[in-house]
Formats: structure tokens, sequence, C-alpha cells
């Protein structure tokens, strides 16, 4: 596995001008940068097949030595004309066996706050069963880094599920909204396609209401589809949804084909 940024184990696609690091003073309780829905549990769409795929592949996960999986990844970033960067993250893990329920039972959220405001959407664990268990808000825990000597602006948001059990499945929507004209160093975005755990399906659409030429993307994975018109959108898909008998190639494009037209990813 490989990654764009130096030369680590991950594979992953740069969306990028610069990178970028800021430091200020640390904010405090009920910080005014993070928003909490009152309706966490709200049936996210995405929530449809999962079970399916989770009940057909999780004997051959048990079997391949892995706790939890990380069934559908969603990231949609708007570039608007004015000032902002909106970045919606999904995510969707299945837990396989109570040893990946300890590993993985919470979603970390880095958020550099001096310019960032995140908005948890929806977090929920669906239990075998079919019940619906909500997030409980008071459980969202906020740290900081552990660097020592190294000051800075973020922040990291902990998500923890309760209640899991084998076959439960979390799901998490949180969005990143990021002033960036004033920066002093130009916006970049790297999106993880592979770590240590399969990803299903791994989805990025960017789209871009500024000058065709403002951003660059480049990726180092030769499994990723990409559609790009120039400029204006980028399509970007790594779907291993599959079962280990049919060829990958023939679920590739589906999901690129369903948003094929750029009026249908406008927000």
């Amino acid at each position: 596995m490989r990654r764009v940024i130096a030369e680590t184990q991950w594979r992953a696609v740069l969306i990028a001008l610069g990178a970028m690091c800021i430091a200020s003073a640390g904010r405090a309780e009920q910080p005014n940068w993070l928003v909490i829905s009152s309706d966490l549990d709200r049936k996210l769409e995405i929530e449809e097949g999962s079970p399916d795929i989770a009940g057909e592949r999780s004997g051959d996960w048990i079997d391949e030595g892995f706790g939890y999986v990380e069934l559908e990844w969603q990231s949609h970033i708007r570039i608007k004309a004015r000032s902002k960067v909106v970045h919606t993250q999904r995510m969707v893990r299945l837990f396989v066996t109570n040893a990946g329920a300890q590993q993985a039972g919470t979603f970390e959220i880095l958020v550099k706050t001096s310019r960032s405001k995140l908005f948890i959407d929806r977090a929920y664990l669906l239990l075998p069963g079919g019940l619906r268990r909500a997030v409980d808000p008071k459980s969202i825990q906020i740290t900081d880094p552990q660097e020592p000597n190294f000051f800075t602006d973020v922040k990291n948001v902990s998500v923890p599920m309760s209640g899991i059990i084998p076959g439960s499945i979390a799901y998490i929507e949180f969005r990143i909204e990021r002033a960036i004209d004033e920066d002093p160093l130009p916006w970049s975005s790297l999106s993880t396609l592979q770590t240590s755990v399969p990803i299903l399906s791994n989805e990025i659409i960017v789209e871009n209401d500024r000058a065709a030429d403002w951003y660059a993307w480049k990726t180092n994975d030769p499994e990723l589809v990409c559609e790009s018109d120039g400029g204006s959108q980028l399509l970007a898909l790594a779907d291993r949804s599959c079962s280990p008998d049919k060829p990958i190639d023939s679920v590739l494009p589906r999901p690129v084909r369903r948003r094929r037209s750029p009026a249908k990813l406008s927000t």
C-alpha cells in the first residue's frame, strides 16, 4: 500500500494546493465550533443494503481475522465560491466480533478549530434486530492531540458507540465547514483509501464553484476509478464490495455511473 504524501503505508487521494498548519490557543468547554444534532438516530439513506452485505460476508471476515470492517465511506467536498470548503463525511462500520467493538467502537474526528466548525449530523448504532441506538451527546469527548511541545488549534472529537454486539453496524455523518481565504498557506485535503481492515466502498465527490484551475488532484491507487470534467467536479470510487469469487471490474463502475450528471451533484 502507498500514499501520495511521504512514503507511508496508506493509499490516498490528494486534492490540494498545499499543506497547512495553524497554531492558536485552545478552546473552553462547550465550544462554539461544535454543533451536535438533536436527532442523531435519523436514518441515513446508505443504511439500505448494509445488513445484507454484513450477513453475506461476516463469516469470511471472521475467518480472515478481522474484528470489524468498513462497509462504506462517502466523502463529499464542496469548494464554495466564497471563502469556504464544506467536507461531509459518512462512514458505515460493521462489528463482526467483540474484539472489533473494543478496537473500533469510537469514531475520532480531528478539527482545526480556529477556522473550522464541526457539525455531527447523524451518529447511531443499528443492532442486528433492527433497533437504532443514537449516540448519547453527553458521551462525546474533546481532547488535545498527544503531541508534546507542539502548540496547535487542532482538537480531537471522540464519538463512542455503546452497546455494541457482533453484527451491529455503526453509522456516522459529520460536516466540517472551513474558512480558507485568509489562511496563511493554501488549502489541501488528503483522503485515505485503505486501512488495516477492508473498506468495501470508498467514494469521493469534489464539487468546485471556483475557477477550474483553482485546485489539482492526484492519486497513486491503481484500483481507483476517477472521472473529472476538468475542474468543476471530480468523482472517484474504489469498490471492493464484491465477493472474492466475483470479478471486481463488474462492480466498480456502478456508483460512478449513478452520479455521472453534474446536475445531480449540486447541493
